[in-house]
């Protein structure tokens, strides 16, 4: 019996260091992400495209306020256009958001349509903060 205990103690693995630890952390930290935070694929794309709805809004929103302003200059040529219309403005960003949705929901299975809904919010993050630093 001493030697099954024996041939355990041998076995067990040497005590852990503080590169195995940091491993072992970051393996854990790995799957709380892959099983909660980021389920699949089509979850992410409709956060993404969640996030994408929100930001457009606002982007409209502050658009439409800021062409109210004598200094204003729209950098969209097509929207240049549009912006004396709130209403047709509206028309035209609601209309490429809504086809862009359609397609990105389309192909939400595959990593070219969730990469293109991130990129798309990273855009639109940053025009966000263009439009802080604008009226800030």
């Amino acid at each position: 019996m001493s030697s099954v205990h024996a041939k355990h103690r041998s076995s067990q693995a040497a005590p852990a260091t503080a590169r195995t630890t940091r491993h072992r952390r970051r393996r854990w930290a790995w799957v709380v992400l892959r099983r909660y935070v980021l389920p699949g694929r089509p979850r992410r794309v409709f956060a993404a495209l969640t996030l994408l709805w929100v930001l457009n809004i606002f982007y409209l929103i502050v658009t439409v306020l800021s062409a109210r302003a004598a200094d204003f200059q729209e950098g969209n040529p097509v929207a240049k256009e549009l912006v004396t219309s709130p209403l047709s403005l509206t028309a035209y960003k609601l209309t490429l958001l809504i086809s862009a949705t359609i397609i990105f929901l389309a192909y939400r299975r595959h990593r070219i349509a969730e990469l293109g809904c991130w990129g798309a919010c990273t855009v639109y993050l940053v025009l966000a903060h263009v439009w802080q630093v604008y009226h800030g």
